[in-house]
C-alpha cells in the first residue's frame, strides 16, 4: 500500500455467433447484478487486499474489516478498517478520508479523483456502483465461469473509457449473490492489486456512526476541491 502512504469483439466474421453469446451472457449477469444491488442495504465483510509491485518487486499483503451501507444515488457510506496499519478508507456520498493514523496525516478527495489518480483503491466505487455507472464508466466484457474458493463466479473485465489511472479491472461474479466477490486491479504502472471479500453479510442494520471518522486537531490534513 506503498501509493497510499503518498496520499478500490475482435474476430467479428469468424467468431460473431461466440461473441453474441457472451454478449447475451454479460447481459444476463449484469441484470442479475441489478436485480441482487435493488435488494441490497448493507454489506459486512472481511477483506484481503494484496499488490503485486511489479517494477520494485515484492509484494504486500493486508487485511481488514469492510461495511457499506446504501442510501440512495450519491448517499452511499464505506467504510474499511485496515487492521496491521490501523489506516482507514471511507467513503460519504461523493467524499472519500484517507486517514493514516500512524504519520498523523488525513487526505480527503472525491470519487472521481480516486478512481483517476489512486487505481489500487477503484474497487471501493465499483463495489457499490450501478449497473448504469458501471457501463458509463467501463467497456465491459464477460470472460469466464470459474470457481474461486468454492464458490460459482463469473468474471467480468472492465476497460476504463476515460482517463484513469487503471489499464483494467477484474472482477469475479457470485453467480449465488451476484456480487462482487474478488476484484483485480491493473494499473498503468503494472502494479497488480487483488481485493478478496470473504465471510459476506448483507443487510444487516448498520447506523451511520459506524462510517464517521475522527482524528486529532494536531493530524495533517490535505484536502481536495471536488467540485
Amino acid at each position: 500500500m506503498r501509493r497510499f502512504f503518498l496520499i478500490v469483439p475482435t474476430f467479428f466474421l469468424l467468431v460473431l455467433p461466440a461473441a453474441h453469446g457472451a454478449n447475451e451472457k454479460l447481459d444476463e449477469i449484469l441484470s442479475s447484478m441489478q436485480d441482487s444491488a435493488g435488494k441490497l442495504t448493507s454489506i459486512r465483510a472481511a477483506m484481503e487486499q494484496e499488490t503485486l509491485h511489479t517494477q520494485i518487486g515484492g509484494t504486500e499483503t493486508y487485511n481488514g474489516d469492510l461495511i457499506f451501507k446504501h442510501l440512495g444515488a450519491g448517499k452511499d457510506k464505506v467504510r474499511i478498517n485496515y487492521h496491521k496499519t490501523l489506516q482507514v478508507v471511507a467513503v460519504d456520498g461523493n467524499r472519500v478520508i484517507l486517514y493514516q493514523p500512524r504519520i498523523n496525516q488525513v487526505f480527503i478527495t472525491c470519487r472521481s479523483a480516486l478512481a483517476a489518480e489512486h487505481p489500487d483503491f477503484s474497487f471501493i466505487t465499483a463495489l457499490y456502483a450501478s449497473v448504469a455507472e458501471l457501463k458509463a464508466r467501463y467497456a465491459i466484457a464477460y470472460q469466464r465461469d470459474e470457481v474461486f474458493e468454492q464458490v460459482n463466479t463469473s468474471v467480468l473485465e472492465m476497460t476504463p473509457r476515460g482517463k484513469s489511472g487503471e489499464v483494467k479491472t477484474t472482477l469475479w461474479i457470485s453467480r449465488q449473490t451476484w456480487m462482487p466477490i474478488k476484484f483485480q486491479v491493473t494499473a498503468r504502472n503494472k502494479d497488480v492489486t487483488t481485493l478478496t471479500l470473504r465471510n459476506v453479510v448483507k443487510n444487516q442494520n448498520i447506523k451511520d456512526d459506524a462510517f464517521r471518522v475522527n482524528w486529532p486537531s494536531s493530524t495533517k490534513k490535505k484536502e481536495e476541491d471536488c467540485h
